[in-house]
């Protein structure tokens, strides 16, 4: 019963999500030329879809995709990434869990 309760590795895979997101997407970026933005779009999508790996590691209930939403929720606001593109990250990361 306990172990239900254990979201550590789900925590801690929602800051590397973060760390991830902040790397490729960083806050003050300049609208460069198309092909620079095609390529880290791509790197955007495949951060997104490292989420299906913690499924396949790690079981997650409806109490660990929460704490792990949270962690990436409040790891991107503090850093003073827009709420409408946290809310948006989020949930792409939480369907993929």
């Amino acid at each position: 019963m306990l172990k239900w309760f254990d979201a550590t590795d789900a925590i801690a895979f929602g800051k590397k999500m973060a760390d991830e997101v902040i790397r490729i997407v960083p806050l003050d970026q300049s609208r460069g030329r198309p092909k620079k933005q095609a390529k880290q779009d791509d790197k955007f999508r495949r951060a997104i879809l490292r989420a299906s790996e913690l499924r396949t590691k790690v079981h997650l209930n409806v109490y660990t995709k929460a704490r792990c939403a949270n962690a990436l929720r409040w790891a991107l606001l503090d850093k003073g990434y827009a709420k409408p593109f946290v809310e948006e990250v989020v949930r792409l990361v939480v369907t993929r869990l």
